[in-house]
């Protein structure tokens, strides 16, 4: 009897052990990939609902009548009627300025470069 058939048979079935183990492997990888993505998608969304709640209570607030009393005032606008005061703060006393002349201040001595150069060009 031949080995022919039988060296087919175990080639055959290594190759489709080989096909089926690679499959398998790539199989595991995307299914890892897509259950890193859902959660990533899930964590978004998580924060996308986050971020509308505290817009939506923003919004709430900023329409609220209190609000923009509250915003009116801080930037010193009245309702027609009202008088707008204002307060100053007063400025620190100034310190008091002798009117006594100033003393000159003496002129430096001129160093042996500026007479070799006065000297050489002329003053």
């Amino acid at each position: 009897m031949s080995r022919m058939p039988f060296r087919v048979a175990i080639v055959v079935l290594v190759a489709l052990t080989l096909f089926f183990a690679w499959d398998l492997s790539q199989r595991v990888v995307t299914n890892l990939r897509l259950t890193q993505m859902e959660r990533q998608l899930e964590s978004d969304v998580a924060n996308a609902r986050a971020t509308r709640t505290a817009l939506e209570e923003k919004k709430k607030e900023v329409q609220s009548p209190a609000y923009a009393e509250s915003e009116m005032r801080g930037y010193g606008w009245v309702r027609e009627g009202e008088t707008l005061v204002v307060t100053l703060k007063t400025p620190a006393t100034l310190p008091i300025v002798s009117h006594a002349s100033p003393t000159p201040t003496p002129t430096p001595a001129k160093s042996a470069w500026q007479d070799l150069f006065d000297w050489l060009f002329g003053p």
